[in-house]
């Protein structure tokens, strides 16, 4: 009789074990891991203008099912790039190797580490900030050391009327103003800079022209000036 129920007792583990091992090869097949194929190149992904949580969003849905982004602020002063672009680099890596360039058809396991880093200090405009709203347009609603406390080593970029020009034995200097939709001139003073190496400044404005900048602001000139300066990686006339 105890013959009989061991008997029954190790058939009933091996039917288990032998159900337990389907169990987990199906678990297995259902998580096999696939191969994603990448539908631009990475030269294409950075540059194109996305917003981080979006490009986190479509590396997602494409398949890879470990993707983070970290944000960054531009850190070369001289390269007006740095601060245009919204992405500054993506990596995919696997097996402990990081691959950061790729065409478009590749492919890479859809359990590859993508990292995304992304500029978390993208160029101030009058859609993004309240206060380049207020230095725009008006001169009585922000003082300019408050803004240039807030917003010292910024990228800006707007547009302006030139005011005023000055030629000088050390250059010529711009002091430009904001318009408002009705095109009257009202926002406060700002000095255009020319410290930024190699900057594209077109020094052939004349005061009454309307310019777009783009461009840092300078707290410790701004308070020299008494009023906002910005380090200009471009200045250029508007037709």
């Amino acid at each position: 009789m105890r013959r009989m129920i061991t008997v029954a007792v190790l058939a009933f583990v091996c039917i288990s074990m032998i159900a337990c091992s389907k169990t987990d090869s199906s678990d297995n097949e259902s998580h096999e891991i696939q191969n994603v194929k990448m539908e631009k190149s990475s030269e294409d992904y950075l540059k194109e203008q996305w917003n981080s949580d979006d490009l986190v969003k479509h590396f997602e849905e494409m398949g890879f099912t470990d993707v983070v982004a970290e944000g960054f602020a531009p850190s070369n002063d001289d390269n007006i790039d740095d601060y245009k672009r919204t992405i500054f680099d993506i990596s995919i890596k696997n097996k402990k190797k990081a691959i950061n360039e790729w065409n478009a058809g590749d492919e890479f396991p859809s359990d590859s580490h993508v990292s995304i880093s992304y500029n978390n200090r993208p160029p101030l405009t009058v859609e993004n900030c309240e206060e380049m709203q207020q230095i725009l347009w008006a001169d009585d609603i922000i003082k300019y050391d408050d803004f240039v406390e807030m917003y010292d080593g910024y990228a800006v970029e707007f547009d302006a009327q030139v005011t005023l020009k000055t030629n000088t034995g050390a250059g010529t200097y711009f002091t430009v103003r904001g318009m408002n939709e009705a095109g009257d001139v009202v926002g406060m003073n700002i000095r255009i800079g020319d410290r930024i190496w190699n900057n594209d400044i077109d020094k052939s404005a004349e005061e009454g022209d309307i310019v777009h900048v783009f461009g840092l602001v300078d707290k410790d000139q701004s308070y020299w000036f008494k009023f906002i300066n910005v380090q200009a990686f471009e200045m250029k006339k508007k037709e």
